[in-house]
C-alpha cells in the first residue's frame, strides 16, 4: 500500500473514532481554566501534533479550544515532524521566543519528549496519554496529567 493511501486510511479512522462515534472529549473538564490562568501570567499555550492539520483543526474545533489556547500547528507545516525539533522551533518563530530555555514541551509519548530535548526545552512527561513512565524516562520531570501543572511568579 503507497504511503498517501495509508495516511488517508489513518486519517479516515481517526475521524470515525474521534468525530461520527464522539468518543473525544478534554482529559479534564478544568482544562480551559487552568490554561486560562497560565496565559494571565503571559506564557503561551501552543499545541503540535503529528496529526495531519485538517485532524489537529477538527479537534480544536469541536472542543472549542480556541478559546484557551494561543496557537497550534502541525507536523504537515514543516518539513521533518517529531522527533526533529522544527515544530516547537516554528512556534517559537510565531510567538517571537528566541530562547528554548524559554519553552516546556509536555507530551505524552516518547516522541514528544525527544522533540522538546532536541530543541534544548526543558521536558514534562505526562502519563494520562499514550507513554508509560519507562517511555518518558528521558524527561526532565513527569507528572501524572498535565493537570498537575502549578504555576507560582
Amino acid at each position: 500500500m503507497e504511503k498517501n493511501a495509508l495516511n488517508k486510511m489513518f486519517d479516515d479512522n481517526l475521524k470515525s473514532e474521534y468525530f461520527e462515534k464522539s468518543s473525544i472529549s478534554l482529559i479534564d473538564e478544568s482544562m480551559p481554566d487552568l490554561f486560562n490562568n497560565l496565559r494571565k501570567n503571559d506564557i503561551k499555550i501552543a499545541l503540535n501534533t503529528g496529526y495531519s492539520k485538517e485532524i489537529q483543526e477538527s479537534i480544536i474545533d469541536k472542543l472549542h479550544m480556541n478559546e484557551f489556547i494561543d496557537g497550534y500547528i502541525s507536523s504537515e507545516d514543516v518539513r521533518y515532524g517529531r522527533p526533529y525539533p522544527y515544530m516547537i522551533y516554528k512556534l517559537m518563530e510565531k510567538f517571537e521566543i528566541e530562547n528554548s530555555r524559554q519553552v516546556i514541551k509536555i507530551g505524552d509519548t516518547e516522541n514528544d519528549i525527544l522533540e522538546g530535548k532536541n530543541a534544548k526545552c526543558f521536558t514534562i512527561g505526562v502519563l494520562s496519554g499514550a507513554g508509560d513512565k519507562e517511555k518518558l524516562i528521558k524527561s526532565n520531570y513527569i507528572l501524572n496529567s498535565v493537570m498537575n501543572l502549578e504555576y507560582e511568579k
